[in-house]
């Protein structure tokens, strides 16, 4: 049993090596060798390089980055950009976050009465 089972395995392997080397043969005869001839290969063109190195996000100032400094009660419209002199830079000028409008609230009025409390047992 032993002796059988070896043999079909080296007939196994012999099949599998007739099989890659009938493979690898017709590659040949069809012109795609091992290295076949490289196709004209397109490759990218590398990015310009700047002409002047741009500083490290937030080692410039708000103004060096274009920016404006929004203070409080002001929206940034656009996107938020990093400064060395202050965290509030806007890469627009800022605008008024409500607008002009002035609120009024009036205070609401409670008057507790001795009775509103309950009893305390």
């Amino acid at each position: 049993m032993r002796h059988k089972t070896l043999v079909l395995g080296i007939l196994a392997l012999i099949l599998i090596g007739a099989i890659l080397t009938a493979g690898c043969a017709a590659r040949e005869r069809r012109g795609a060798g091992i290295n076949p001839a490289p196709s004209a290969i397109r490759t990218p063109t590398p990015p310009a390089r700047p002409t002047t190195t741009p500083a490290l996000p937030g080692t410039a100032t708000c103004t060096d980055e274009g920016g404006s400094t929004c203070s409080t009660g002001t929206d940034c419209p656009a996107r938020w950009v990093d400064a060395a002199d202050t965290f509030s830079c806007c890469q627009e000028p800022c605008s008024n976050a409500g607008g002009d409008a002035i609120i009024t609230i009036d205070p609401y009025e409670t008057e507790v009465m001795d009775s509103d409390l309950g009893d305390i047992l």
